[in-house]
């Protein structure tokens, strides 16, 4: 499994409770990506930490104490770090805090700023007093040393990428002094890492991996994906200029397109976590208007990025902290945490485990109930018993397609080359059932069958239908807790069905019906969850 995690600042602690989760015998990670916070996360993951190495729930403790202050200094003791602001030093934990408070303040600080400097302009102007003309020339110079300091970045994060290499060569073997590159963790087995970045140089989003870039340091990099704009400064990597990761690509689902196109079965899990809940309604205006921009750009794309992305399973986790508490307490954290943790056991773990299993199970049972229907009519029509079972797919469409239905889940497929296939909705037998939302059926060389994939682009897709199907039912069903959400259930064979036609709409009427009803009481409502 692919694991993808999301931007979100401080938000991201929540990340650590997903993957406390996941790191179950049922789930073995392929590799791991991420941008801005999410970049941080699966860097440890990649190199070997688990989610109690990242924060100890039980006792508090957690990664940043493997970071030796003192780092460097033979002649000093160790000093671990105790929390983020040894992480960023002072000076970046001041423009954290400081654009924390201008943020969240900002009406208060621009009215009052504002409202300060006209009145100096109108008393220096009115009154004999050079004091007033001196004091708003001053404050005139301030404000443009503050926009020139905010443009330029208010702090550096060298420091930041001290500490991490420190944590990383804790699991990566280097030689003393040199920085974890990405080739390095390819030597060393671990996961593959992908690193998302905005390179401002060449204007492009940049993935750094063992394949696009193995000799650039990983904490560099995870610092480039970082870099948020205005409050960090500029991240120069060989001589190219990089801010946040988040800006192009905030939730990377597409990084490991080219490992998931040679295992079509792999799953990818994308951990979002949600744009902080705004405290205004209705019509955004003025600056409210601008915050709610800056936050659907970072995590308004979110569907787009996880689009057409195949066996993908998500879940948008919603923590209560803001994007810039890395102040938050211990036990904020520890609660943050443990709520992603229940969450994604409940929600995730579900979607990934329990429901194919279960899924697997009901396309089994359908399969052996048909069989036993369709030989009953067989033997009233006086017609030999079939030997092979149908097979069942239960298609659903892909998030963010319109026009598309997928193979989910299936029994009978292993080994054909239509397993797992996404067909269109406008000529496919099953198309043609959900878009009439009632059975369809086909036999091989009738009207309906020659209609299904016969545009000149479905000649790809109709190679692969197997060659030897003589027939194909397609039943759409809803779970009746869920509104107009509706799957597809096929039932094909290789052999036909009833010769009598009369006998064979029964045979259909009661295939359908007992379908449903196995449908209604076996299938969880999660199902049709658009993969979140």
């Amino acid at each position: 499994m692919y694991a993808i995690f999301q931007g979100g600042g401080a938000r991201g602690i929540a990340h650590v409770g997903a993957i406390a989760a996941l790191e179950t015998d049922d789930i073995e990670f392929a590799g791991v990506g991420g941008s801005s916070a999410g970049a941080i996360v699966a860097a440890l993951k990649a190199v070997g930490y688990s989610s109690t190495d990242m924060f100890n729930c039980e006792d508090g403790s957690n990664i940043l104490s493997r970071i030796d202050l003192n780092h460097g200094k033979v002649t000093s003791a160790i000093k671990p770090a105790t929390g983020p602001r040894d992480l960023f030093g002072g000076v970046g934990w001041f423009a954290i805090m400081a654009a924390k408070f201008l943020w969240r303040y900002r009406m208060w600080v621009i009215s009052l700023w504002a409202g300060l400097w006209v009145a100096l302009l109108i008393a220096s102007h009115f009154s004999p007093n050079r004091n007033f003309l001196f004091l708003f020339a001053s404050q005139t110079v301030i404000a443009f040393i503050g926009v020139l300091w905010v443009m330029y970045g208010l702090a550096k994060l060298d420091r930041f990428v001290s500490g991490l290499e420190q944590i990383l060569s804790q699991k990566v073997s280097v030689n003393d002094g040199e920085p974890v590159t990405f080739e390095d963790l390819k030597k060393s087995d671990c996961l593959p890492l992908r690193i998302v970045a905005s390179n401002i140089s060449d204007g492009k989003e940049e993935v750094f991996s063992a394949e696009t870039s193995p000799n650039i340091s990983v904490a560099e990099a995870v610092a480039a994906s970082v870099c948020v704009p205005f409050v960090f400064r500029v991240r120069t990597i060989d001589e190219k200029c990089y801010f946040d990761g988040g800006l192009v690509s905030n939730l990377p689902a597409w990084v490991f397109d080219e490992e998931r196109m040679l295992d079509s079965e792999a799953m990818t899990a994308t951990i979002e976590v949600s744009a902080e809940p705004a405290n205004e309604v209705g019509v955004k205006k003025g600056f409210y208007a601008i915050k709610s921009a800056i936050s659907t750009a970072f995590f308004g794309r979110a569907t787009l990025e996880k689009r057409a992305v195949p066996n993908l399973h998500g879940i948008r986790l919603e923590p209560s902290v803001r994007m810039l508490d890395f102040d938050m307490s211990v036990d904020l954290a520890r609660a943050e945490i443990e709520l992603a943790t229940t969450e994604c056991t409940l929600r995730l773990l579900t979607q990934i485990v329990s429901i194919p299993a279960q899924m697997e199970e009901i396309c089994e049972q359908i399969s052996g109930d048909a069989l036993e229907i369709i030989n009953e009519w067989r033997v009233i029509e006086g017609s030999q018993p079939l030997s092979e079972p149908p097979r069942v797919a239960i298609l659903r469409p892909p998030m963010g397609t319109t026009n598309t239905l997928k193979i989910d889940y299936s029994h009978g497929f292993m080994g054909f080359t239509d397993s797992g296939i996404s067909l269109p909705i406008d000529s496919s037998i099953a198309g043609f059932a959900l878009t009439k939302d009632k059975p369809f059926f086909a036999n091989r060389g009738h009207d309906d069958w020659n209609a299904s994939l016969h545009r000149p682009q479905d000649r790809a897709l109709k190679h692969r239908i197997r060659d030897e199907l003589e027939w194909i039912l397609a039943i759409p069903f809803t779970h009746l807790g869920v509104g107009e959400k509706r799957l597809i259930l096929a039932l094909d064979g290789q052999q036909s069905l009833c010769e009598d036609r009369a006998t064979l709409t029964e045979l259909l009427q009661e295939l359908s019906f007992e379908v449903r009803n196995l449908l209604q009481e076996f299938v969880p409502v999660e199902v049709f969850q658009d993969g979140n």
